[in-house]
């Protein structure tokens, strides 16, 4: 029996499958932790259920994951899917908490990985060595970030400060929160590119047909294992410096 290996094509469609899914999940988990806003009109009413239910699904579909060796696309799905409720929820509530600086740096992550995937589509980028990628990731999440924030502005449910990080405190004119999405944008377009550089390593060695949704998710999980460190290291210095102002 011939064995299908998968090619750098059939991961990025798998990706885009699976960021879909996050991106989707992500809005619902946005929308569901401010709808006690919406009903009662107070911001401190916030609801903390969808991150929470959102990081017991991916505690419970990680473990599945390491045991399971079957129908381990449903069991990715579900991973994702209950990733991005945990981000969106998570960025959301924090939001009212800590205004102007989770949710930057959320989009800012979900825009490298925007950048990635539509940059990946072009062949001569692919073979640029890794500063090249990153710099021309760090470019394009920057563009993508900006049409995020600017689609911000259109969500009547959320607060007016919310685009551009407006409801965080300020640091030479600029708000903490827009200061802290265009630094994490190199952090996460960096990690991006090395995850890249595995999965090409793995794809040079001739990885099966089923390795392009495990490559995907490797690509997810790179969001969450290097965007929540990068996020609460960027919240405990907005903390230092509204302190000092």
């Amino acid at each position: 029996m011939t064995t299908t290996h998968v090619t750098i094509r059939n991961v990025l469609g798998k990706t885009l499958i699976l960021f879909v899914i996050l991106h989707a999940a992500a809005l619902a988990g946005i929308y569901a932790t401010v709808t006690p806003i919406l009903h009662l009109g107070a911001e401190d009413t916030a609801t903390a259920i969808p991150w929470l239910t959102g990081v017991v699904g991916v505690v419970v579909c990680g473990i599945a994951l390491t045991r399971v060796r079957r129908r381990r696309i449903l069991l990715i799905s579900a991973f994702v899917a209950t990733e991005g409720l945990f981000l969106g929820g998570l960025a959301t509530y924090f939001e009212v908490v800590f205004p102007g600086i989770l949710l930057q740096v959320a989009f800012a992550l979900l825009s490298t990985v925007v950048a990635l995937l539509v940059l990946l589509t072009i062949g001569p980028v692919r073979h640029l060595n890794d500063r090249a990628k990153i710099v021309l990731l760090v470019l394009g999440g920057y563009v993508v970030f900006t049409l995020h924030n600017l689609t911000l502005t259109s969500m009547d449910f959320l607060p007016e400060t919310t685009a551009w990080g407006r409801g965080s405190a300020e640091l030479f004119g600029a708000p903490l929160g827009l200061i802290a999405a265009l630094l994490s944008t190199p952090l996460i377009a960096w990690a991006l590119v090395r995850a890249l550089s595995r999965i090409e390593t793995r794809l040079a060695a001739g990885a099966p047909g089923p390795y392009a949704w495990e490559a995907g998710h490797h690509v997810m999980v790179t969001i969450i294992t290097h965007g929540l460190p990068v996020a609460s290291r960027h919240r405990r210095s907005s903390d230092s410096v509204s302190a000092d102002l």
